[in-house]
């Protein structure tokens, strides 16, 4: 992933992608010069482009990007972490740990959606370790072009607690309304056990079953896959997997609970 941001940082600097690249090989590469410096810094140090500009006139060719460009374009593409008062200021992002990231300010590559409830995700600053644990607490899609996230309660609740007191976590359920109630709910229901009332449990012995199964309500995500060769699966689904394993040939053997569950 890191390899991959650095690349198009790198192509979307002016000239990187002309003949005048072959005159890099003469110099030291601006990208090289740029992180070496900033790798030198300490944790609570920042620079201005301006102050590397002599590095870059001293070790790189002259036809090269601005300082501010690259740094600008660094941040762009996630590489490059920034702070803005009166000037602009970067660094590398600090990436040790998922701790370290939250030094970074979520809202750098977090946008919400008020009107659809809906959080978007900007993949040319997300840092990486963000966006792993943003696939653990939601679901993400694909449309018109945007990565957007939406709470998933079930991975929420899996989260450790000191996990939920992340500040990205934290930050998400201070400004989402959906992240807010679905923390809520994780919160109200921590450490009971939850009854399903809804849900069909099956044992599939037969191999190619069990992947036709699979497939078919992985498509709408209506499936929980169980240790052995169990799974589960919401009741409405019932007549599409009947009607499935008939077609196989196979038969259904059910089992009646003895005493129904109640509803928590």
């Amino acid at each position: 992933m890191r390899q991959w941001q650095r690349a198009c940082w790198k192509d979307s600097l002016p000239g990187s992608k002309s003949t005048e690249r072959s005159l890099y090989e003469k110099y030291v590469d601006p990208l090289k010069t740029v992180t070496y410096a900033l790798s030198q810094l300490k944790p609570d140090e920042w620079v201005s482009p301006d102050q590397l500009s002599g590095l870059l006139k001293i070790f790189c060719e002259k036809k090269n990007p601005a300082s501010r460009s690259i740094c600008q374009k660094g941040w762009e593409w996630g590489c490059l972490a920034k702070q803005e008062s009166n000037r602009k200021y970067y660094r590398l992002p600090l990436r040790q740990n998922d701790e370290n990231d939250a030094s970074i300010d979520p809202g750098n590559y977090l946008q919400i959606d008020k009107n659809r409830s809906e959080i978007i995700v900007d993949l040319k600053t997300v840092p990486y370790n963000s966006l792993e644990l943003i696939a653990r607490v939601g679901n993400l899609k694909v449309e018109k072009n945007k990565l957007t996230l939406m709470p998933n309660t079930i991975k929420l609740g899996k989260l450790s607690e000191q996990m939920q007191r992340h500040e990205l976590i934290r930050w998400l359920g201070e400004r989402s309304s959906v992240f807010k109630q679905s923390l809520e709910k994780v919160a109200k229901r921590w450490g009971k056990y939850i009854v399903h009332s809804n849900l069909m449990i099956a044992k599939i012995k037969d191999l190619s079953l069990m992947v036709s199964i699979k497939k078919l309500l992985s498509k709408s995500g209506a499936l929980a896959t169980l240790s052995g060769d169990y799974i589960a699966f919401p009741k409405d689904k019932l007549p599409v997997v009947e009607k499935l394993v008939a077609k196989s040939g196979n038969v259904i053997k059910k089992i009646e609970p003895k005493n129904k569950a109640r509803d928590e």
